[in-house]
Parts: C-alpha cells; structure tokens; sequence
C-alpha cells in the first residue's frame, strides 16, 4: 500500500472509533490506562467485532516480523494493541513491540553494537541521557528523506529544529507529544486524614520547606517514608529535574538558566540559578527529608514500588509512577500540585514542561541507518509514518496520557492521572492551578547542544559516570555546594566550544 493511500484511511474513517478500538480485550480507556502498567503481558487478540470495520484490506504477502523497541513497558499493552491496527491492516506482517526499563539499556546498547538494528527505536532504549548529536546524527535516518506529510501539523517547528540546531539536514527523530512534567504527588487519602493535603496549604516555598518537614515526622512515626527519593544518573543529569526547582526563585528563571549555558553567566557565580537546587537537595537531607543515602536505592524496585504499596506518601516525578501505582492499586487515591511554589522575592508561581524531543525522549522514535537497506524497507517507513500520523498520535496521546505536539481538531480525550489531576489545570480559567504559569521555552543544554565537545564530561558529570559521587560527597559533607558549583562551571568550559 502506498503512503498516499494510507494517509487516507485514518482511524478517524473507520466506523471503528477509537474508545470502541480502547476496549479491545475488554478494557476501556481507563481500565487499560491502570491494567497496562502491570508486568507487560501478551496483548490479546482483537476480538471479532473489531473486524467488522470497513477497511481496505492489503494484498496478502509473504510473513514479516516488524521488531519495535521502546523504554517504557508500563505501556506496553497500549502500545502494542495500537501496532496491531498496524498488522491487520497488512496480512502478512507482525509487528512486536520489545520494551525494557532503564536496567535493560546497558544490555540493548551492547545488542546495538552488535548489528542489532530493529524497525524503528525510542532514544531512551540507549539511555535516558542518549542524545541524537553531531557523535550520533548518522546512525539515524534522515527524516527529510522518507516523505513525511505531517510536519506542518507539528505545533513546533519539528522540520527544522533538530537541523537549525545541529547545522546537518534532518530531522534524526519525532517526538509527537509536548513535554512531560514533574510535579509533587502523594496519596491523597493517607495525608487528608493526617491533615497534611498540600492543596490549598502550600502556596508558598516556605510553605512547602514545611509540609516536608512536618510530614517527614508525621510518616516516620508510621514507619514509613515521606518523600521517597531514588537515583537514577540521567534523572539528576536531566533538564526536567535540574531546570524546575531554580523556578522557584527570581534568580533562577528560564533567562538565567539559558545565560548560565550561553557562557553569559557562570555556573558557579552567586546568583547561579543551580546553587539555590543543589542547597534545596542539601537541606532536604540534612534535615532527614530524603531517604538515607537516597543515592544508593533503586529507582523502580525501592522508590516507585514503595510509593506504589504505599510505603512512602510522597515523590517528586513525571506522570509514569501515577500509571505504576493505578496498575497494582487501581483504587489508588492520588493527588498532586505543582512543583515549585514560590520563595521570597518570585511573585509568579512557575511550573516547568520538558523540552520538545527534537533529539533524545521517551517517546522520541527513529529509524536506525541500516533500515534503508533491508528487504522490507517500504513497509519499515510506512510503519513509521503511519505510527506518527496525527490519529495515531492522538490515539496513543489518549492511551497513555500524553500531550500531543499536533494540531486535532477535537483534541486529544487525556485520561491520563497525573493530566487530570494537576498538569491539565495549570493556567486553565477556573482550573485548580490557574494561577500557576508554565515555563515551556527551551533548555539551555538544548539550545547549546551543537556546540556540545564529543566525548566531554558534560556539567553534570553524567557521561563521565561521575553525577552520583558528586552528588554522595554533597550529601555527606564532603564537598559543598559551592564545590560542585565549580565543577559544573569547568565541566562547562571543558564540554562547550
């Protein structure tokens, strides 16, 4: 079938609609968002309902296992039930969705390295720090080549940033979804009767340096934890984390942190917007609100576990841990609000969205080299163009709870916990957070990643593998914050051209 042809047979054609497609193996929308978070399953097959839709069917051809690798198995039923609209629509071809966490990213970088090239791939399957560079540009296939026919559905310029960026043609990637946010969460139905429901009692820094401090004490006396914290090296090396706390001070604003990346302002000067981050983390520990040694526990199997179980009542992350706890609670009693209140001085309160994808992200697929080359290339770029077609963004969008990057005219149906509750209402009129502002410019790394010297340490020490042991010694005294400070301005230096 030709990619003409199948831009005119969206779902939106079918007499299938998507919540009837959503309740597939029984489930709608909702019951798939919680169910699909547990251990990945083998999705089940459609049932024969489903086939009464009137769709074209394509000529039948010879067996073909289409292999699509992703990081995120809490939706890999989601995910892999939309790829089978896929298949049906091509007798003949499967198409198997692989998915891993972050401990399965070593393994499958080393599977690359071994010729392993599947159909298309997410940046985050290498790693959560991966990014498509000028080291890594030409493992990936050029986006301008494939006759892609949305790009101007994009509600950013997806056409031409990866390339007004990096200065070589593109794009290397398609991330369809706005960024995500990370946001305070908790169990609503443990703190309320405790009286420590942050909604309405935090509205300023100070206010929640004590709801911290207050729950930390109330959660110990249940031998539980409060806010629960783990380590993980791309999450503490990431712009998500290391960008939204400054936004709760006036010196730590997007112009500032933009300065501090442009050369304009020094990582380790004064007023840097990051050392007011690396005091709050300071405090944090020293006053015995993170968990001991926090640096040392496992993201998935200490943190968003305990969280899920109810072992610990608060964390500080992105929507997927609201998908976790709904998979083993599905009558989990979840809140949250915006992460960063704000301290003397800064009258707006801010709330940070990740960047586009234009170069690395858990959605951020590509094709890698090699594909082109392979027997079934025709079907592989259609598989591609069809997953990042607007309908299928937006029904992934609705299936998972993301933000889709695309112009839908209706939008998106979001079901997604952590969008309904507290990112869907910032800035919305009568919303519960419509006095919060977002901040969704682009980071500072991001705008500097051209400039990036291969093989550097990066300020963060992340790709040097040194970003725990900095953060350990600051815990533990054995550096200070101005220290670190230091060590993020000549990593700069040492990283940036």
């Amino acid at each position: 079938m030709s990619i003409s042809k199948l831009s005119h047979r969206s779902l939106s054609d079918r007499p299938l609609s998507r919540r009837e497609f959503l309740r597939f193996s029984a489930l709608g929308v909702g019951t798939l968002a919680m169910v699909a978070c547990a251990a990945p399953a083998v999705p089940a097959a459609a049932p024969a309902a489903a086939t009464e839709a009137t769709v074209e069917a394509a000529p039948a051809t010879e067996a073909l296992t289409l292999e699509v690798v992703m990081d995120t198995p809490e939706y890999q039923n989601q995910h892999q039930q939309i790829f089978d609209l896929f298949a049906e629509e091509h007798p003949g071809v499967t198409v198997t969705l692989i998915t891993h966490s972050e401990d399965g990213q070593p393994a499958y970088v080393a599977k690359v390295a071994g010729g392993y090239a599947p159909a298309m791939e997410t940046c985050w399957a290498s790693g959560n720090s991966y990014r498509v560079n000028l080291d890594t540009y030409q493992n990936h296939i050029d986006l301008s080549t494939i006759d892609y026919p949305y790009f101007d559905e994009f509600l950013y310029d997806l056409k031409n940033a990866w390339a007004d960026t990096y200065g070589q043609s593109g794009p290397r990637v398609i991330d369809p979804y706005l960024g995500v946010v990370m946001t305070w969460m908790f169990h609503e139905d443990l703190l309320e009767p405790a009286g420590l429901n942050p909604i309405g009692k935090v509205n300023t820094w100070d206010d929640l340096k004590t709801w911290l401090d207050e729950g930390s004490k109330f959660a110990k006396g249940e031998g539980k934890l409060f806010w629960d914290q783990a380590w993980l090296n791309p999450w503490f090396g990431w712009h998500l984390n290391y960008d939204t706390i400054p936004l709760a001070f006036p010196e730590g604003q997007r112009e500032h942190q933009i300065a501090c990346w442009k050369g304009e302002k020094a990582f380790n000067g004064e007023d840097s917007p990051y050392r007011r981050y690396l005091e709050f983390y300071k405090e944090a520990y020293d006053k015995g609100w993170l968990p001991e040694n926090y640096w040392t526990r496992k993201w998935e199997e200490d943190m968003e576990s305990s969280f899920a179980t109810k072992n610990s009542l608060v964390m500080l992350h992105g929507p997927w841990p609201w998908d976790k706890t709904l998979g083993i609670d599905p009558a989990a009693k979840q809140a949250g609000i915006p992460a960063t209140p704000p301290a003397e001085g800064q009258s707006q309160w801010m709330q940070l969205q990740s960047d586009p994808g234009i170069d690395t992200g858990s959605q951020a697929m590509f094709m890698r080299t090699g594909n082109d080359q392979k027997p079934e290339w025709d079907t592989i770029r259609e598989l591609f163009i069809w997953w990042h077609s607007p309908e299928i963004i937006r029904l992934r969008g609705e299936a998972i709870g993301f933000i889709p990057a695309v112009k839908l005219d209706p939008p998106a149906d979001l079901q997604g916990p952590q969008l309904v509750n507290t990112v869907l209402e910032i800035e919305k009129p009568g919303g519960k957070w419509e006095n919060v502002k977002w901040e969704r410019s682009v980071s500072g790394e991001t705008l500097m990643g051209a400039k990036r010297k291969g093989g550097s340490p990066g300020v963060w020490d992340v790709e040097s593998g040194n970003i725990a042991i900095n953060w350990a010694d600051l815990m533990t005294d054995k550096i200070t914050v101005q220290d670190y400070l230091d060590k993020a301005q000549t990593n700069y230096e040492a990283s940036y051209q």
